[in-house]
């Protein structure tokens, strides 16, 4: 089975399956498989439903999710098509199956122009690079040469939600879960959290891929572990894309960081005693939370989910070890002499020390987001999508990078 894709409207791309045998299917059938595959991994992680059966999944598609018009994941690899929130509704879970099971079909299957078509059920595997004593789930996309991204604290593949369109078309994507985040292991104990730890998991996993040089980029503890990886094998970095982290370059100001300990001291203490989802709805109720969440529902959805299904014991170790503030990373990024791009929003807290590093480094390129807060490129996608692509481009045509940018 062969595809391609065009570009439909708004610019949304969709996939168009040239070739490929149908499944025999009546119509009800076929559209009741439509509905379950719209449960892409992205889906049931940012709509809670991990926890159900898979008939339990099945019901929340077909009677929550309502389809419309068609949509790429290029995460995973697999469409089919936009969904909206329709209502909440409360249901037994004793009246469902499973409809693939039920047709006697198993594996997955691509979904393109309403029609059902199946894919080798080993592109579904879930894959896991063992290395350094923990399993690290990753996932690629896309052809051509490798940009490898390394996400936050308390989030996971996920974070590159928005990102991820733009750069599977262009490069092989290479994202993945960081120790004690998403489907990776989490071990317990912050002397299993050290940014070397960090550092050499990403090595590890690169050469389990094979890869010997790519573009390596990485949001807050992710852009720590970009800029230590670049200082440790600067040979397997065309360049470094450090976002919303201060690469140890933030200044020193006695009263704040005592505030910031011990709100990360009650942050955990609730944990221990309510769990993560209780702690992410009361960052919301207490409006601590970046603005672009508290004005959207779905945002707020998206933050409570992505909490619940944080590994407690990653969330409290990392939380004590806070990997990002290792002592070598400081002297590491200012040694950096490879490209490198700085993208940071306005309104982090750690804007001050990004720009000290930029300008610790002649040739790198600042992007300062407006108004964006630290997840910058959830809170302004489009702002943060045309620095990075303007800067790589650049990059590539052999133009001057090295300057400040505001967007």
């Amino acid at each position: 089975m062969g595809a391609a894709t065009e570009r439909g409207r708004a610019g949304v791309r969709r996939v168009v399956c040239d070739t490929g045998p149908l499944l025999h299917l009546g119509e009800a059938q076929a559209l009741a498989l439509l509905r379950a595959c719209l449960l892409s991994r992205w889906v049931w992680k940012c709509m809670g439903l991990s926890v159900l059966s898979c008939g339990q999944q099945l019901w929340v598609i077909c009677n929550v999710l309502k389809p419309r018009e068609p949509w790429i994941d290029w995460l995973n690899r697999h469409y089919g098509f936009r969904h909206e929130y329709w209502q909440r509704l409360r249901q037994p879970w004793n009246n469902f199956i499973d409809v693939t099971m039920a047709h006697g079909r198993r594996g997955s299957y691509h979904i393109g122009e309403g029609l059902a078509i199946p894919i080798n059920p080993e592109e579904r595997t879930m894959p896991v690079a063992s290395v350094n004593g923990v399993d690290l789930y990753y996932e690629t996309s896309g052809t051509g040469f490798p940009l490898v991204l390394a996400h936050g604290y308390c989030t996971s593949i996920n974070l590159w939600q928005h990102q991820m369109p733009l750069l599977a078309p262009r490069y092989r994507v290479v994202a993945y879960d960081a120790r004690g985040h998403g489907l990776s292991s989490a071990p317990a104990g912050k002397e299993h959290y050290t940014l070397e730890h960090l550092v050499a998991d990403m090595h590890a996993l690169l050469q389990h891929l094979g890869i010997t040089q790519a573009y390596i980029g990485g949001h807050s503890m992710g852009g720590a572990t970009t800029a230590g990886f670049a200082a440790r094998h600067p040979e397997m970095v065309k360049a470094a894309l450090i976002c919303n982290i201060d690469g140890g370059q933030q200044p020193s100001d006695p009263v704040a960081d005592r505030e910031a300990a011990e709100t990360r001291r009650r942050g955990m203490e609730f944990v221990r005693v309510r769990g993560l989802a209780d702690y992410a709805r009361q960052q919301i109720a207490a409006k601590t939370v970046p603005r672009f969440i508290l004005e959207s529902e779905e945002e707020q959805l998206r933050f409570v989910t992505r909490y619940a299904h944080q590994p407690l014991h990653g969330y409290l170790s990392v939380g004590e070890a806070l990997p990002w503030r290792d002592a070598w990373l400081t002297e590491a990024a200012q040694s950096l002499k490879l490209p490198v791009a700085i993208l940071a929003g306005t309104e982090d807290v750690l804007y001050r020390g990004a720009v000290v590093l930029h300008q610790k480094l002649q040739q790198s390129h600042f992007v300062s987001l407006q108004d964006a807060p630290h997840d910058s490129m959830n809170a302004r996608p489009e702002a943060f999508n045309k620095g990075l692509i303007e800067y790589l481009d650049n990059l590539e045509q052999g133009k001057p990078v090295a300057g400040r940018r505001e967007l």
